[in-house]
């Protein structure tokens, strides 16, 4: 019922009756201004609370961990970790280098066949993919996420269907949807942790679909202020809606569903925390409407 009632108020300026809770207690009184947010918070109340109970814990048993060496091979270990340590001592007194470990032949958790795994390093004494040493990624440019773009641009393509965009708007969503995080692929993986990222390769993107792809001005213009946050004074529902507005919360969502694993109810949930600060408030509405009623 709350549901229903808060969508169809919609396009009103006060409520035309109480709206209530199944115990009675009283929501939105009637002649009551509607605001996007009193909307919004109506609409989503079945999954919205402030202090969520906590979850049930599972009824699963942690069963101890076997250890997976046998005996052989755990003397086998010992055996090596001997030797190497005798290796090691001789080294010292000859003051000679100490070689390592994964240079000598080591044994296979089933203590049978022994690897050797030898450490290899470049001329210039890096040390090369064999390396057991984790890579350092930091200095590797940011390759474009083509699944990830994807998927922003299907969310964009449900909502600008929804929206009633006509054909050619729809493409140029499509479109700008896909390229948003084209920018990246002109930083490095460290520069993810700068402050302001996301507007700083928003507005590379937009110069990469310019100066290199020759995108019309509007799409790039919204791949330049997706990263933007909105201020729902700025938007009248009478206005068209921009792309950008679109696109930021189809990345939002789609971060927080594929890179924190939220569910659906989660994600959306935080969403509306954020509201009117982050994103366009009618169109969050609009997308919370969209996915609620999706079966994604």
């Amino acid at each position: 019922m709350i549901k229903a009632c808060s969508l169809d108020f919609l396009n009103n300026e006060t409520f035309e009756a109480d709206i209530k809770t199944a115990d009675g207690r009283v929501l939105c009184s009637a002649s009551e201004a509607v605001t996007p947010e009193k909307l919004l918070i109506l609409y989503f109340k079945d999954i919205y609370v402030e202090n969520p109970l906590p979850r049930e814990k599972s009824n699963l048993k942690e069963e101890p961990i076997e250890d997976v060496l046998s005996e052989k091979a755990i003397k086998d270990v010992a055996a090596v970790l001997e030797t190497e340590l005798q290796h090691a001592t001789e080294a010292v007194i000859k003051e000679e280098p100490v070689e390592s470990l994964s240079t000598k032949e080591k044994p296979t958790e089933s203590g049978g066949e022994l690897l050797v795994s030898a450490t290899k390093k470049s001329p210039s004494g890096s040390v090369s993919e064999e390396s057991d040493v984790p890579y350092d990624d930091s200095n590797d440019p940011i390759k474009f996420d083509e699944e990830q773009a994807q998927r922003v641009s299907d969310y964009c393509a449900k909502m600008g269907e929804f929206l009633m965009f006509p054909s050619a708007k729809l493409e140029e969503l499509k479109q700008a949807a896909y390229y948003h995080n084209i920018g990246a692929t002109k930083f490095l993986n460290k520069d993810k942790k700068q402050k302001g990222f996301n507007k700083l390769q928003a507005s590379a993107g937009c110069n990469i679909l310019l100066n290199e792809k020759g995108m019309p001005q509007q799409i790039a213009s919204a791949v330049k202020s997706w990263a933007d946050n909105y201020d729902i004074s700025n938007f009248k529902l009478t206005e068209e809606i921009p792309y950008a507005d679109i696109i930021a919360l189809a990345n939002y969502y789609d971060n927080l569903i594929i890179f924190k694993n939220n569910t659906k109810e989660d994600a959306l949930a935080k969403m509306l925390q954020h509201g009117g600060n982050k994103f366009n408030i009618f169109v969050l509405h609009k997308f919370i409407k969209m996915m609620r009623d999706s079966n994604e």
